[in-house]
């Protein structure tokens, strides 16, 4: 951050309603990045038997909200999420606008502390599920689609708040309880009385989830290449039961050798950029056939030639990508 954020907090109950005063005081930043701050809150006794949640925002709208674990003031009891069995860390919020109607806001529990990465909401989700929420929604509630590698769930969730009839959520099996757990957030919020969320095991290569699919979404799913066969065999599976099947992905570079995976969909998809800059390959310097694969996907070649130093970590660098399967497969 280029300057202290300013801070403000708000004690909400489970759909954003205003429950009670807070003051956030200074924000402070330790030698590691972390922000610390305190808060006074002011809960009246009306709202002491409800579950709560301290909201945190800044000024700065690239800087997601962070909650607290719902909470009561009243009598002790269980949490509902303590009975997933996941020892989560805080909440996550992302708010997008749906045409001319309200935001519609996706709570999300992290777990990073036991999930490791699938703990966490990454930007490409966010940055596709606000892409989703601009398109036009006339044939929404007869979509069935499917997410792959969804870790917290948020991009799956987000689409039956958009009105997705119905969504298949999916990663490997040990991820599970904590999309599990998200559903069952957004449940009590409101968010899918318009959509129907399945959770299903994944294992790219190995097992799938059974039926059709109109959309086939995926995001941040490309930073391991030891995964990229199992990745490309799961899309081609997928997107073989339906000749109208459209694969959506979000993608952010994080490794060097994720053009391979781009080769990889380029021999089986056709494929067109529909938002951002296009591929930005982290080759120091890309040949001939690097160039011309990052401008089959839409990147302007003369950025592409630049020589790259390291990762991206702009969320404005995540491109959308639509990708359908060639005839020929």
């Amino acid at each position: 951050l280029e300057r202290s954020p300013c801070l403000a907090a708000c004690l909400v109950e489970l759909d954003g309603t205003i429950a009670g005063s807070c003051d956030a005081t200074r924000v402070e930043f330790s030698e590691h990045g972390r922000l610390t701050t305190t808060v006074k809150l002011d809960i009246p006794t009306s709202q002491q038997r409800k579950l709560l949640q301290l909201r945190l925002s800044t000024d700065q709208p690239d800087i997601v909200p962070v909650l607290t674990l719902p909470f009561n003031v009243g009598p002790s009891s269980q949490p509902f999420y303590a009975d997933f069995g996941v020892q989560f860390t805080c909440c996550r919020e992302l708010r997008f606008s749906v045409g001319e109607n309200s935001p519609l806001a996706v709570r999300m529990f992290e777990a990073s502390g036991s999930l490791g990465i699938a703990g966490k909401l990454w930007d490409g989700g966010a940055v596709l599920l606000k892409y989703l929420a601009s398109q036009p929604h006339d044939q929404r509630a007869s979509f069935r689609a499917v997410e792959l590698g969804a870790g917290t769930g948020a991009l799956g969730i987000g689409c039956c708040g958009l009105g997705f009839g119905h969504v298949v959520i999916t990663d490997l099996e040990e991820v599970l309880c904590q999309i599990r757990a998200n559903v069952a957030l957004n449940e009590r919020i409101g968010l899918l009385r318009n959509g129907q969320a399945t959770v299903a095991d994944c294992t790219w290569g190995r097992t799938a989830p059974d039926g059709a699919f109109d959309l086939i979404l995926f995001a941040d799913c490309v930073y391991d290449p030891d995964f990229y066969g199992d990745l490309l065999s799961a899309l081609l599976g997928l997107a073989k039961r339906s000749q109208s099947a459209r694969v959506l992905w979000a993608h952010r570079h994080r490794n060097p050798e994720d053009y391979r995976f781009f080769q990889q969909m380029h021999e089986h998809f056709s494929s067109r950029l529909i938002q951002g800059v296009g591929p930005r390959f982290l080759v120091p310097e890309p040949d001939e056939q690097v160039v011309a694969l990052a401008v089959a996907f839409g990147a302007d070649p003369e950025r592409v030639a630049e020589a790259v130093s390291g990762p991206v970590r702009d969320s404005a660098d995540v491109s959308v990508y639509e990708s359908v399967l060639r005839s020929a497969d």
